[in-house]
């Protein structure tokens, strides 16, 4: 994976430009280039967007959208395939997000062990 796929993602006006987003797409890129492991970059992940979800925001879009992207890029090779999938793997693992002692949900999925939506958006992009 080249930095040209974080360029790529940065000047696409349908981009998520947020805060978060930006630091997801430094993190991925980061992953595929494996300056960051698999396991930190979940953990980078759930810290970025626990504070969206415990004020209720749906966030899945832009968070899988990224991921997606980065999948489906020409430059991506397997090996980045196998990190992607330990980050997943890794994300699914972590402790729930609980706002009020309940799991923080998207189309009655959990944060993080049921990585909602991600089949959702990861078809979307792939099939466009």
């Amino acid at each position: 994976m080249t930095p040209s796929w974080a360029d790529e993602q940065r000047s696409d006006q349908f981009c998520p430009s947020g805060p978060e987003e930006q630091k997801v797409i430094t993190l991925f890129q980061g992953l595929l280039d494996k300056s960051i492991d698999p396991e930190s970059a979940a953990h980078t992940i759930a810290t970025t967007y626990e504070p969206r979800l415990l004020q209720g925001e749906k966030i899945s879009c832009h968070l899988f959208s990224l991921l997606s992207n980065a999948i489906i890029h020409p430059t991506t090779t397997l090996e980045n395939h196998r990190q992607i999938v330990g980050m997943l793997l890794h994300l699914s693992k972590l402790p729930d997000v609980l706002s009020n002692g309940v799991p923080c949900k998207e189309n009655g999925r959990t944060y993080w062990h049921s990585v909602p939506e991600f089949g959702f958006w990861f078809s979307q992009r792939a099939l466009s």
